[in-house]
């Protein structure tokens, strides 16, 4: 269940089209980004992945910026992996001190898994996945447009829903796990305040909030033994509301070359999520 949550409560796609319609200059339409993050769940199991990332978009009019994207992102649990490959549309509207974005995504994510019996020197592995849809957006309102530092209030909902398909433990015989199949819908919504500083060759942001999961945060999936009839539950503990920061920029260092990166963090009362990204881009 773990993974399912993990796959579904991922920002990754909010945070890409968030920093590439805040560009002050978009003299490239192709974008790539490369990211990192390192965190822990409720109990206390790690994780570690990397992402790789872009799109392409242009300018359909004065106030609308419209593109697609793709991302591949590969994690490492401690019991297991993740590989979630997404493609998706976003369009992005801007119109005096609003602004906006909204974007949807779908593909496949695909897990190893596997579970020691220590006790009895058994070990099981699985592998088995689940077709991923998600919708989301975002809103924000400068409250000094009129200014070199630019601060806005913003708020964000997701919306996820995973099919995950049944799949069976092989490698301890009776001790198998088989595990049924799972719909599930997550629902959540953000909001805080941005802090933007616009330099003549870059950029600095930052930003703070809460983000809060509405439902389907603790996916629970139910299981039977090999050669058995009696149904278990493998059940999921996750916090719901979690303190967000982000802190980023970009400087143009050479002629048409500009480096960037952000720092993500995402922290609920027992669990953690941490995110660096780095990105080149280079204009002709």
């Amino acid at each position: 269940p773990k993974m399912m949550s993990y796959a579904q409560q991922s920002t990754l796609a909010s945070r890409l089209i968030s920093e590439r319609l805040s560009a002050k200059d978009f003299s490239s339409d192709v974008w790539v980004k490369f990211s990192k993050d390192w965190g822990k769940f409720y109990g206390g199991d790690k994780f570690h992945g990397q992402a790789i990332s872009g799109g392409w978009d242009k300018q359909f009019s004065d106030k609308w910026r419209g593109g697609l994207f793709i991302s591949y992102n590969a994690t490492t649990l401690d019991n297991g992996n993740i590989y979630d490959t997404r493609g998706g549309l976003y369009g992005g509207y801007k119109s005096g001190a609003d602004s906006a974005f909204i974007y949807v995504d779908g593909g496949q994510v695909r897990n190893k898994l596997h579970r020691g019996l220590n006790a009895l020197g058994l070990s099981t592995k699985a592998k088995y996945h689940g077709k991923i849809f998600e919708i989301g957006g975002e809103y924000k309102h400068d409250l000094t447009p009129d200014k070199s530092y630019h601060l806005s209030p913003f708020i964000g909902l997701q919306l996820s829903h995973l099919k995950q398909n049944a799949y069976s433990e092989r490698g301890a015989g009776i001790y198998n796990q088989h595990v049924n199949g799972k719909n599930n819908t997550y629902f959540a919504g953000q909001l805080g305040l941005e802090y933007r500083k616009e330099f003549e060759r870059g950029n600095f942001a930052a930003r703070i909030g809460v983000r809060h999961a509405f439902s389907g945060s603790e996916p629970e999936l139910r299981f039977h033994y090999e050669g058995g009839s009696n149904n278990y539950t493998l059940r999921n503990r996750q916090d719901k509301t979690h303190f967000i920061l982000s802190l980023s920029g970009e400087n143009e260092f050479a002629k048409d070359w500009t480096f960037g990166g952000e720092l993500y963090l995402q922290k609920g009362s027992h669990d953690r999520d941490l995110s660096a990204s780095l990105f080149l881009r280079k204009v002709w």
